[in-house]
């Protein structure tokens, strides 16, 4: 997020704003294009919705006085700047236009430093997430921040490559949703993979490359053989290094799943939330973990919105996850009203959440509004065949038929 805003407000500044496009940021920020690389918008895509919530959360807090403001406006990429408060320049309108020429000197160094400190905001929001107990005095999202900076302080006393390889992973683990996304998938295993690279003796990044490995096992078929055998290599690296972290365990109980060893992943997955009860990641697997195995109930628990939102995590797949869950308990309204919460926050959306959605509005009879969710699924993955990704996940496909029958009543086809 931090080269994605970079590169933006770079070329806006420098008059190209209106040539800022999904493709260009593809392979400008990530390398990607599309003859080698399949539809490389969708990480770019993704990408801007995550970065234009970094950006809200980080206006909210920390940069609530900032006299600058960057903005990410939905439907393009070129930044929107603003000048606010008293600091702004009197003789300046209050809103720049995106795609002049350079600013004045001293609105230039106010844009480098709001780019570092919404940069380093963005880093902070991905890094806070593993949990720790409550302190005497403190609020619980004082103690994990605490925890994490003492864990980064002792990975930089070992060595700056290890707090860099944590560094990564800590990152990749962020893009490992939407779980659906193969390319995204295939992107985070890189950036795993090259936190291996900078330290092999570091867990957390055998253990990330061993969860998106089994999730690439899943979703491409045809090498699954290939994805299977390396993400048991990783995973059994991981336990090697540090088997009581509960990353570890969470992520061999994917790599169990994945190999349709339902009962070891329900055992490693419900060990893994025992020894991290407070970590979102964690709870996000064995909520995973849950559902498609049909155990409902737990799949709704590990992933309660009330329980999550306490602990201030920027994390918004659980949502999704807990709407199936309610799906499936038969709570259609509920299922539809975390739906809607979670996109507009920036969570993940995929082809099964159109699908869950249609199948929702159908089962409480709102026909019309089911058959143009179908119809915008149609349209917006036109050849993607939800069904098999539904029955490549779901332990029991009686499970999968409850939303594929209604989705087909509301009008979608099946891809090729």
């Amino acid at each position: 997020m931090q080269a994605f805003l970079s590169y933006v407000v770079r070329e806006s500044q420098a008059g190209r704003g209106k040539d800022i496009r999904g493709k260009t940021i593809a392979q400008d920020v990530y390398g990607r294009t599309a003859a080698t690389d399949g539809d490389p918008d969708n990480v770019v895509r993704v990408d801007a919705r995550r970065l234009r919530r970094c950006l809200a959360e980080y206006y909210e807090s920390e940069g609530r006085n900032d006299p600058l403001r960057i903005h990410i406006d939905s439907g393009g990429y070129a930044p929107r700047i603003e000048f606010v408060g008293d600091s702004a320049d009197p003789d300046r309108p209050a809103v720049e236009p995106s795609t002049p020429g350079a600013p004045r000197p001293s609105a230039k160094l106010w844009l480098i430093t709001a780019v570092v400190l919404i940069g380093l905001a963005c880093l902070a929001l991905v890094l806070a997430l593993t949990p720790g107990k409550l302190e005497v005095g403190r609020s619980e999202a004082d103690s994990l921040a605490r925890k994490k900076e003492l864990e980064r302080q002792a990975l930089l006393e070992k060595s700056p490559t290890t707090l860099q390889a944590a560094n990564l992973a800590e990152h990749a683990r962020e893009m490992t949703f939407p779980l659906f996304d193969i390319e995204r998938q295939k992107l985070a295993t890189d950036v795993f993979k090259q936190a291996i690279s900078l330290d092999p003796e570091y867990y957390g990044g055998y253990a990330g490359a061993a969860q998106t490995l089994a999730s690439l096992a899943i979703l491409v078929p045809q090498k699954r053989v290939e994805y299977l055998s390396e993400a048991k290599i990783m995973t059994g690296k991981a336990i090697e290094l540090n088997p009581t972290q509960a990353w570890t365990q969470s992520s061999a109980a994917w790599v169990a799943f994945s190999e349709r060893n339902y009962d070891r992943a329900i055992e490693l997955s419900s060990r893994a939330s025992e020894l991290a009860p407070r970590d979102g990641y964690v709870l996000d697997i064995h909520g995973l973990v849950a559902l498609f195995t049909g155990d409902f109930e737990a799949a709704a628990k590990a992933t309660d919105p009330s329980f999550r939102e306490a602990l201030k995590s920027p994390r918004l797949a659980y949502r999704n996850i807990h709407a199936a869950s309610k799906f499936h308990l038969g709570s259609y309204r509920e299922t539809l009203n975390l739906f809607d919460e979670t996109g507009p926050k920036g969570g993940p959306v995929s082809p099964p959440t159109l699908a869950y959605r249609a199948a929702a509005h159908l089962a409480l009879g709102e026909i019309e509004v089911a058959r143009a969710e179908a119809r915008e699924l149609n349209e917006t993955w036109p050849k993607v065949r939800v069904d098999k990704i539904l029955l490549a996940f779901f332990r029991d496909p009686d499970h999968v038929r409850l939303v594929v029958d209604r989705l087909v009543d509301a009008g979608w086809r099946k891809g090729e």
